[in-house]
């Protein structure tokens, strides 16, 4: 049986039934004390057993584990011969028993034996009696109440037992709760590790799929180029028109293989890299879009002597080239300066990377959903671009963190650690 409850508690819950025993024995010096003498023999033999449990208590539960499963069954078959001596079937004792199951309710019961040794003692005494095995004692409350002591006896243990009952029944109630708790978030552990494969499964089929469809047309307009190439009757401009479009036919299959290998992150080759160089490149990029015309672009990279983070060129230019066409497109057209703010720092283990806006900012319904789901509020989004940064920083062991406010702008920070 294992004991959740504190050990002081266990410890002077013995000390306690220790000296109700000692003055139950005792009261059979007092005159007109209406329990058999069996009753003070009873709880003369309880009183030593709990004393010595209370005074080696430590020891023997680091030693014995099982003596206090062994102490929960004397316990039982004590206030077996209690209830015997004390009016039996109207015994005022018969509620320990009710407090010693709720007890085994809420240690746990890893042994059975104090519930079935419960159930038997009792039982067995109330048959025995009704068989005329034994001979049963007839008590009133009448001449209970003739006794001062014995009324203290009953009143202290009742109210104690009480009292203990409900604390019993709080520590079930907070062992129900905690394993709520715990089985709830290790639910919605396994159900973000299933979303998280399950998101990473369809980006590669998406991908996978789209990459097939082109790859067939693709295929067919190029062979019918090459035909055209080896016809003698077209002119010289004819046939540079060819290779050209040849050359663009082929680089448009470099971006479907480029497709595929994003959908299976950190599996091409890896190299040190330098943030401020991606983010350069992609500024040189990015600056033909239309939508940058009005836009101030504000760099702060820090000092970044001999520092570099490991990783896939290619998918580093993707994931925050994903990150800025976002910032891009979620400016507002009304605001009169919109900027976008892009810093580098390191630290002794990461370089953090982080680009805010002045943008329309997420709303809080979205924010949390961002990296989890496919969500976009573009007409013509996938809702797959965080996704897929996300899946790059983790690959390269990274990580992405989004915080916005509406009408304000957004902050994507991201870190990944040097090489």
């Amino acid at each position: 049986m294992k004991w959740f409850l504190p050990f002081s508690l266990s410890r002077y819950h013995t000390l306690f039934i220790a000296i109700l025993s000692s003055f139950g024995a005792f009261c059979y010096f007092i005159p007109g004390f209406p329990f058999h003498r069996n009753f003070h023999i009873i709880a003369l033999v309880s009183a030593a057993f709990h004393l010595f449990l209370f005074l080696f208590f430590k020891n023997l539960s680091q030693i014995m584990p099982w003596i206090l499963s062994l102490m929960s069954t004397l316990n039982i078959l004590l206030m077996g011969f209690v209830l015997h001596y004390s009016g039996g079937i109207t015994s005022p004792f018969t509620f320990v028993f009710i407090c010693i199951l709720i007890a085994e309710a809420a240690y746990g019961i890893e042994y059975p034996t104090g519930l079935i040794t419960a159930l038997g003692v009792y039982l067995a005494v109330i048959l025995a009696e009704f068989l005329g095995v034994l001979r049963p004692y007839d008590l009133t409350a009448r001449q209970i109440y003739q006794s001062i002591p014995a009324t203290l006896l009953v009143v202290a243990s009742t109210l104690v037992f009480f009292v203990l009952a409900g604390f019993f029944y709080k520590i079930i109630m907070r062992n129900m709760r905690k394993k709520l708790q715990t089985d709830q978030e290790e639910k919605e552990i396994i159900l973000n590790k299933l979303f998280r494969l399950e998101a990473s499964s369809q980006i590669g089929l998406l991908v996978n799929k789209i990459v097939h469809d082109i790859r067939g047309p693709l295929g067919a307009t190029k062979g019918f180029i090459k035909m055209l190439q080896t016809e003698e009757k077209i002119s010289p401009v004819a046939k540079q028109d060819c290779r050209v479009m040849i050359q663009e036919l082929d680089r448009i299959s470099g971006l479907l293989n480029h497709m595929t290998a994003y959908s299976k992150p950190c599996q091409t080759s890896m190299e040190i890299l330098d943030p401020a160089k991606i983010l350069d490149t992609i500024l040189s990029i990015i600056s033909f879009y239309p939508e940058t015309k009005n836009i101030c672009f504000i760099k702060r990279f820090s000092s970044r002597d001999g520092h570099g983070i490991r990783g896939n060129k290619e998918q580093m230019h993707q994931a925050y080239f994903n990150i800025l066409k976002n910032s891009i497109e979620g400016m507002d057209p009304s605001k009169k300066s919109p900027s976008i703010e892009l810093e580098i720092d390191a630290d002794a283990r990461n370089m953090t990377i982080q680009i805010r806006d002045n943008g329309r900012g997420i709303p809080k319904a979205l924010l949390k959903k961002l990296t989890r789901e496919p969500i976009s509020t573009k007409k013509e989004g996938t809702g797959i671009g965080l996704l897929l940064v996300k899946e790059i920083l983790e690959a390269h062991r990274g990580e992405i963190n989004i915080t916005s406010q509406e009408g304000m702008g957004t902050t994507i920070r991201t870190q990944i650690p040097l090489a």
